[in-house]
């Protein structure tokens, strides 16, 4: 069982270091009218608040790039890699962008729309952007002396 998981775990290392999309399949991809597909290089989902033609809100989830490590005891958190949320309403992310269109991530493009047919290459495309939260390599880490 730990042999699978670690094989797993090299598989997310494989997606970072190309900075493809991770946890997604072609199915997944397959899009619908009035959608688009939302890339995000953040390390946990985000939820916004959104408005039907009700009045009423429902909360439309953004993936982060650690999706598929959810329930997982262990594994490999991505650095430059990006969670897909397929299938948003064009609606739902226009009025994302309106009302939380100041946030960093949105403005710097951790957070983007795409299409289902060019969702990886705009990925590739922006696997040198950093979010500030990735995990620390200790062995790069090991600069500086102990404290006496």
């Amino acid at each position: 069982m730990a042999r699978r998981k670690t094989a797993k775990a090299e598989e997310i290392k494989q997606d970072v270091q190309s900075g493809d999309v991770v946890g997604v399949t072609d199915e997944i991809l397959t899009e619908k009218n009035d959608t688009v597909v939302i890339c995000a290089n953040i390390p946990h989902a985000r939820k916004f608040n959104v408005p039907d033609k009700s009045g009423k809100f429902h909360t439309v989830t953004i993936n982060g790039n650690n999706t598929p490590l959810i329930g997982a005891d262990r594994g490999v958190i991505p650095i430059g890699a990006y969670g897909i949320t397929a299938n948003v309403l064009k609606s739902d992310w226009e009025y994302i962008k309106t009302v939380y269109g100041y946030m960093s991530d949105i403005k710097e493009e951790r957070i983007f729309d795409s299409t289902s047919a060019n969702a990886r290459a705009e990925a590739k495309e922006r696997k040198d952007l950093r979010h500030g939260l990735e995990p620390v390599d200790p062995q790069a880490a090991r600069n500086s002396e102990p404290l006496n």
